[in-house]
């Protein structure tokens, strides 16, 4: 048979509420069997006929069935029948938003557990369940920068490479935060959208001067907003890798230990001139905020379009079913409305 022809179920889950309908089906079946053994025990042949002459018992049971037969059209409608398909052309909106990691060895700093760096990669993963629907793409970056994972909405295979993502990434050591942008701006030349957002997640131990004015050029020439994400402490904390299976602190050129702190006033200072915000990492409401009012200031746009087979659905006749047979045993009464009254 064509899978076309075959009608399906898109909740038949629903069905199991035909079990209950059976259950009350069999529990007035068992009380009027008990109802009138009762009766017969307990009243008289002669008087029978007047305590139930008000109640006309073809009425009655067609009232119940009526009732019945409109719960089951009910629960076929809600179980959702389908049968075939339509070709139609979906097109998806959202933004296109790039992720910029810093893979610097300052990442790898212990103040964030179990480092900035992993966490960072967590807090990327956690912003990917709110952020549905969006294009993202990843640019590593240290001294130098490489787009990672271009534009996609391809979630799995953005997981995939943001896994490999560490400080063995990229040869040159250091954080250049100005290369980061200007690839950022190379991996949205694809994309058509005017609505880009790049988030800068790094510690902001930048190097080069450079990254202020880069981020106001890409702002008000190519609409690119950036919003900088500040993983580490102010207070700061020494730099530990692990090489040969051994672990060791990062010393500086005269043997003493590297310390290295969050530089919050430059990456405020670069979001500022970038048309966003800069926020301190600090848990899943800091990327809510983020995608609340930072996201939320931009116009979502399409991003996509594709085509995509969808199935009829014809839960409407169950429904509409279901519907005339309630109301018609809403209608039917048990008794007469109106007696006719004798006069002597």
């Amino acid at each position: 048979m064509n899978e076309d022809d075959q009608l399906v179920f898109a909740h038949p889950e629903w069905f199991f509420a035909l079990l209950l309908v059976a259950a009350v089906i069999v529990f007035r079946y068992l009380s009027q069997v008990r109802s009138g053994k009762l009766i017969d025990h307990l009243v008289a042949s002669r008087l029978k006929a007047q305590l139930l002459g008000s109640i006309h018992p073809l009425r009655r049971e067609l009232k119940f069935w009526l009732f019945v037969v409109g719960i089951l059209g009910l629960v076929g409608a809600m179980a959702r029948p389908q049968l075939g398909f339509q070709e139609t052309t979906a097109t998806r909106k959202g933004l296109d938003v790039m992720f910029a990691l810093d893979t610097s060895r300052s990442m790898l700093a212990e103040d964030l557990q179990p480092n900035r760096l992993d966490r960072a990669k967590f807090a990327i993963l956690d912003m990917m369940e709110i952020l549905q629907g969006d294009r993202i793409g990843l640019v590593a970056f240290a001294g130098d920068a490489f787009l990672q994972c271009p534009l996609t909405t391809d979630d799995a295979a953005f997981r995939r490479i943001l896994e490999e993502a560490d400080t063995q990434l990229l040869p040159t050591g250091g954080t250049n935060i100005a290369n980061a942008i200007q690839e950022t701006l190379k991996g949205f030349m694809k994309s058509e959208s005017d609505n880009r957002a790049l988030v800068l997640i790094t510690d902001g131990e930048e190097l080069d001067a450079e990254a202020v004015p880069m981020a106001r050029e890409a702002f008000e020439t190519q609409g690119l907003r950036i919003f900088t994400l500040g993983f580490g402490t102010p207070e700061g904390t020494q730099i530990r890798i692990t090489q040969n299976g051994q672990s060791r602190i990062v010393l500086d050129p005269d043997g003493k230990p590297v310390v290295t702190k969050l530089q919050e006033p430059f990456l405020e200072e670069v979001a500022q001139v970038a048309g966003g915000f800069y926020s301190r990492f600090e848990g899943t409401e800091t990327l809510r905020r983020l995608v609340t009012d930072g996201f939320g200031m931009m116009t979502r746009e399409d991003i996509d379009t594709r085509e995509q087979r969808v199935p009829i659905e014809h839960y409407h006749w169950p429904l509409s079913i279901g519907l005339i047979f309630l109301l018609a045993s809403l209608i039917i009464h048990e008794t007469p409305r109106s007696r006719r009254t004798v006069h002597p």
